[in-house]
């Protein structure tokens, strides 16, 4: 992420932190190539 992303901030106005986050778009990326 780059110091001014807003997918972080994004995130924090529907309750999620940065490391859930991270392992939300990890997730979604495993199951993408199961």
């Amino acid at each position: 992420m780059t110091p001014t992303s807003l997918i972080p901030q994004e995130a924090s106005v529907i309750g999620m932190n940065y490391p859930q986050l991270c392992e939300k778009l990890i997730e979604v990326s495993l199951k993408k190539y199961q």
